[in-house]
């Protein structure tokens, strides 16, 4: 008790002694303040901005002594009030331990009478007792070995039950991150099957030849480490960054697409592009639970619904529509399949000899009717807005709306007919057409 009341007082002294230097400071400070000011008011006018300055920073550090006095008011206000409230609690705390020494010296003194006066008959009680002392000590110090023994072996058995679960955890993350790579691939693949069915039904529907043996150009060079292509195509011949060609390869009397790359930088007769990936919607057929990243696909191949057609009381058949789930960043070459030199690099809008000639037919959904424009522009090419004639190389297909979309109004119905009028002379021409997703394909998204 006295060492805390000697602490105590200890701190009221040192927050005294604090408060009186912190005061001096601030008394020298103001001294030096209005001092300065009265140079201030000596200095020629050439020196008052250097003053002014000077003052500024004058009145910053007076802030900051004001702040200070503030914490000491503070701190002498918890002085006063530890003074009012612990030390008289302290002094009772006193009173009473003197007290209690009091007695105890007194019983103390008492014990030793007795003590002194029954020695002899006592002395073989207190060897017993200092037995039963020892003997009991040595009992509680086996007891605090043994748990100290067992908390070793406790944190020893944690340490390697953290160890078998990190590892668990690892090896689990890794079969996790080696099912979605193999997932992606075999999607992959099965996107780009079902791009190269779509496309080889597509030719032979109409009759035409979808790919030339010689293509557009050659891949000279392939690192696929870094993800970067040298092809054999420059400023020459009209190759501007930003332009997307689809690398292909004929074997077994087929073209197969191996991937996409986007060319990035320019020379005179050879460019460098790099290998792209696109994100691509997941998608996912509600009944079944068969997913695609396909973006062309819009309806499940497996699964048939019912439903009532519009203004009528039949039932059809349809397909299933797919439902997006999430979004997925998908390489657009296969790995199983790389990219090799000598492959064929091929894109419909990429003509060196020519500006190929363009018409949209429809209302652009996946984009806007500028994007179009913009993609067509930056290969070159030229709209020849919704007029097919001709000229026309390529038909870009868009929504062309139902009767029962259109409104009733004469300008809508108008404007239908115009869509199909110039859709059936397109056909009569022999217009190659394109959708949305596949001009878009090769342009790349913005």
């Amino acid at each position: 008790m006295q060492s805390n009341q000697g602490w105590l007082w200890g701190a009221i002294i040192f927050l005294g002694t604090v408060a009186g230097v912190l005061g001096v400071v601030t008394y020298q400070t103001w001294q030096q303040s209005q001092t300065r000011l009265e140079e201030l008011r000596s200095l020629a006018p050439e020196g008052i901005v250097q003053q002014y300055r000077e003052n500024t920073r004058m009145r910053d550090h007076i802030d900051r002594l004001r702040r200070l006095d503030e914490e000491i008011a503070e701190l002498r206000r918890e002085a006063a009030r530890v003074s009012e409230t612990v030390i008289p609690r302290l002094r009772t705390d006193a009173d009473v331990e003197r007290n209690a020494k009091l007695r105890a010296e007194e019983e103390a003194r008492r014990l030793r009478e007795s003590a002194a006066a029954n020695q002899a008959t006592h002395q073989n009680s207190i060897a017993s007792v200092r037995q039963q002392y020892d003997q009991r000590t040595r009992q509680q110090q086996a007891n605090i070995d043994r748990l100290q023994q067992q908390i070793s072996e406790a944190i020893t058995r944690a340490d390697r039950l953290r160890g078998d679960v990190l590892q668990v955890n690892e090896t689990a993350d890794t079969a996790r991150v080696e099912s979605i790579r193999q997932i992606r691939d075999l999607s992959n693949r099965l996107s780009n099957l079902q791009r190269r069915m779509e496309s080889v039904s597509a030719a032979e529907s109409e009759g035409v030849t979808v790919r030339s043996e010689e293509g557009v150009g050659r891949v000279l060079e392939v690192n696929t480490h870094l993800g970067n292509v040298f092809i054999n195509l420059g400023s020459n011949q009209q190759l501007q960054p930003g332009m997307r060609f689809e690398v292909m390869r004929h074997r077994h009397n087929r073209w197969d697409v191996l991937g996409t790359i986007e060319v990035r930088r320019v020379h005179a007769a050879v460019s460098e592009a790099m290998i792209v990936s696109e994100t691509r919607e997941l998608k996912m057929d509600p009944t079944s639970g068969w997913t695609t990243n396909d973006p062309l696909a819009r309806f499940s191949p497996y699964n048939l619904q019912e439903v009532n057609v519009p203004y009528s009381d039949t039932v059809e058949k349809r397909p299933v529509e797919l439902i997006t789930i999430a979004t997925k960043d998908v390489t657009m070459m296969d790995i199983l399949d790389p990219i090799m030199p000598g492959d064929i690099l091929y894109n419909e809008l990429f003509n060196p000899d020519r500006r190929l000639r363009f018409a949209i037919l429809g209302d652009p959904t996946l984009h806007s009717r500028d994007e179009i424009l913009a993609g067509i522009e930056q290969y070159g090419g030229l709209l020849t807005r919704d007029i097919v004639t001709t000229d026309t190389d390529y038909v870009i297909l868009c929504h062309i709306p139902e009767e029962e979309e259109v409104s009733e109004s004469p300008e809508a119905q108008a404007r239908r007919r115009v869509m199909l009028e110039q859709l059936a002379l397109a056909r009569e021409y022999g217009i190659t057409f394109m959708r949305e997703v596949e001009f878009f394909r090769f342009v790349g998204r913005r």
